[in-house]
């Protein structure tokens, strides 16, 4: 791994009480696995809390480990003695027979989400650190081949998921050694996760490779690029779309930045949709080959009709794949 990394140099306590500074009041929540990153983290936010906010503390068994519930129990022990409010939460889903690890993360996110709501939590802290940065930029860095993609700008500091639940990462600026190097100064333990040395893992693979070369001048560029072009978005949805008894988008294609406009067709489809991951970059550029091209055309995606006549596009819900809800006389329901 390259080892810049490593020599990030910050006091860590100072970003933590700064942290809690900048949120407005309520609970929040922190999710801890045990390892090494999430128990810092832990640890110096139950310290930082001088205003006595509370504290929530989640730990996701995804059911796939028997020493996954050692670990949720280490969590558990930890968080008693510091008088924090601990749960652990069971993925107990039929487990896909490919494609796991990624089922795994949004199955884990769900839990969370879930949980957040019902304690009304302003936010979900995770232990994501500048080395998950490093390896997150090289990973996507190896499927854009062209170098513009939105995803060379790393993660986010904080990013809206379910349209409900923030997740925030308020350590993205910290090495993981220097996590470490807190926990045992002050004579902390964690638990190792034997999938962070499983090299059937591609983020395992490249968090061993010695030739990572990240540009962390590149990241702030590409994250302030995608920063100004989802607020021309924003402004493009305002002035060109509208919808149409409350079902149907029309979107005006008007003069335009290519990637504003991507970016305002992946937002459509996505609030259309009502999915809960966002579109591949391969099916945003097709998106926008399609708004581009000359002839009147239907296409689906996401699980949106979009019609395109001349310069607009009506998007709508396809008639398939709805999830059940159930409402009482008298009560109200966002769809």
């Amino acid at each position: 791994m390259n080892n810049l990394a490593h020599n990030a140099n910050c006091d860590l306590h100072k970003l933590a009480e700064n942290f809690l500074l900048t949120l407005k009041d309520g609970p929040l929540a922190i999710a801890v696995s045990g390892g090494s990153d999430s128990m810092a983290v832990l640890d110096l936010l139950s310290k930082a809390n001088s205003h006595n906010r509370i504290l929530y503390c989640f730990t996701v068994d995804h059911r796939l480990r028997e020493d996954a519930k050692l670990e949720a129990q280490f969590v558990s022990d930890f968080c008693a003695e510091r008088h924090i409010a601990h749960q652990t939460l069971v993925w107990d889903d039929v487990k896909p027979k490919t494609g796991l690890q990624k089922a795994a993360r949004w199955a884990r996110y769900r839990l969370l989400d879930r949980a957040c709501r019902d304690i009304g939590a302003v936010g979900l802290v995770s232990g994501h650190n500048l080395d998950d940065q490093i390896e997150t930029v090289h990973m996507r860095m190896q499927r854009d081949k062209t170098g513009e993609g939105t995803g060379l700008s790393g993660m986010a500091n904080a990013a809206l998921f379910f349209k409900s639940m923030w997740v925030l990462r308020p350590f993205l600026s910290v090495g993981n050694q220097q996590l470490k190097d807190h926990l045992m100064r002050s004579s902390l333990n964690w638990q190792e996760d034997p999938s962070n040395i499983d090299e059937k893992y591609e983020r395992v693979r490249v968090r061993h490779q010695t030739d990572i070369d990240v540009d962390f001048a590149d990241i702030g560029t590409f994250a302030a690029n995608r920063k100004s072009n989802s607020n021309s978005a924003a402004r493009y949805i305002c002035q060109n779309c509208q919808t149409v008894n409350g079902l149907v988008f029309e979107l005006i294609i008007s003069d335009h930045k290519q990637q504003v406009l991507e970016k305002v067709l992946e937002v459509l489809v996505h609030i259309v949709g009502g999915r809960d991951r966002s579109l591949s970059r391969d099916d945003v550029i097709s998106l926008y080959e399609f708004a581009m091209s000359d002839a009147d055309a239907r296409t689906t995606m996401g699980r949106v009709l979009l019609d395109k006549s001349k310069n607009v596009i009506q998007l709508y819900r396809e008639n398939r794949g709805f999830d059940e809800n159930h409402i009482n006389r008298g009560d109200v329901m966002n769809w």
